[in-house]
């Protein structure tokens, strides 16, 4: 092209001097440049079209560092997990709205339904393409690839308010105090200590009250049952009870060998751990809970300095339960959780109270 419009008149008339040879040449020289600007324009236009969906690619990954806050979204958990018990599911996800609800960290609850909303909009895309070629059943929270995302999504929401309720430690312990209770008393856990649990007595209906009040994302759907004393699980309060004469950790484990046998984890051991140095009153355990149903959102929560700060117990419903069920045995308990590809892994400390 630049030689053509550089060409001055004089060659250009020697090149129309050449006679038919001279013009048979001229033609196939411009043959040749014609294919030459045809392959070349081919070219640039998949150049063009490369770098466009290379900028695509880096605005879309600018808005997911934008909405996670630069956090890298961990590996989706593929491997089988179990599902999870209709009732602790439900009673989970209750117990974390109705804890924000009644610590007013939001002056109304569509507030924090908005936020949690669009927050999980933003992110659901990217966790649904992760799991490929695996797909979460969306609004069922026996699903442990759902209730991973939506629990998540919930506490980063929560922890979200609790930062800008400026939190100290009081609240945050207020916090994961009432989560636990409050699965607790759903899951039927009477008083682990003074006259034994009186047998449970269900009026007409009660049965699964708690079963389909979430709609699909997790929101709720049905109001609060009329605040009545919950009825009292007497196998389990009874189990709980024994384990808890017994020490920390075989309350511990009692309470995870309960969810897991619900499908809230594949299995769950604990371990004693002789502290260093030996102090009076002071006992430490680890408990390891394999394939839990909130795995995925641990570690995406650990990865976020706020919610390590506000939520230090992340999403673990289990590690929320356990501390209550501590403190009812009488004990003052603290817990550090970590977690690899399958398992939570729970390092407590605990001092008896005086």
């Amino acid at each position: 092209i630049i030689e053509i419009a550089m060409a001055s008149p004089k060659q250009q008339g020697a090149g129309r001097a050449g006679g038919v040879r001279g013009t048979s040449s001229s033609t196939s020289t411009a043959i040749s440049r014609r294919r030459w600007i045809a392959s070349s324009s081919c070219s640039a236009l998949t150049l063009l079209r490369g770098q466009r969906d290379a900028l695509a690619l880096d605005l879309e990954g600018l808005r997911t560092k934008l909405r996670t806050g630069g956090r890298k979204m961990p590996k989706a958990v593929k491997f089988p997990r179990a599902r999870v018990d209709d009732v602790v599911a439900v009673a989970c996800m209750r117990s974390l709205y109705s804890t924000v609800e009644d610590l007013e960290l939001v002056p109304d609850m569509q507030v924090y339904q908005k936020d949690f909303w669009l927050y999980r909009a933003e992110i659901q895309p990217e966790y649904v393409d992760g799991l490929s070629p695996l797909s979460p059943r969306i609004g069922d929270l026996t699903d442990p690839l759902y209730l991973d995302f939506i629990s998540y999504s919930q506490f980063h929401v929560a922890g979200q308010k609790l930062q800008q309720a400026g939190a100290d430690a009081a609240l945050v312990d207020d916090f994961e105090a009432r989560v636990g209770a409050s699965i607790l008393s759903r899951l039927g856990v009477g008083d682990l200590q003074g006259d034994p649990p009186a047998p449970a007595v269900r009026g007409p209906g009660e049965e699964g009250e708690f079963r389909s009040d979430f709609v699909e994302g997790g929101a709720v759907a049905l109001p609060e049952p009329p605040a009545t004393a919950p009825a009292v699980d007497l196998d389990l309060t009874t189990r709980l009870r024994e384990a808890a004469a017994a020490g920390p950790r075989p309350l511990a484990d009692a309470w995870l060998q309960h969810l897991c046998s619900k499908g809230y984890a594949l299995r769950a051991t604990t371990s004693e751990v002789p502290p260093d140095p030996p102090t009076l009153g002071l006992s430490k355990f680890e408990a390891r809970v394999v394939g839990p149903a909130t795995l995925w959102g641990t570690e995406f929560l650990q990865a976020e300095s706020s919610s390590r700060r506000y939520l230090p117990l992340a999403n673990a419903f289990d590690a929320y339960a356990t501390k209550v069920l501590l403190k009812r045995a009488g004990f003052d308990a603290g817990c550090e959780i970590r977690s690899d590809e399958k398992n939570a892994i729970q390092a407590w400390t605990v001092r008896k109270y005086v």
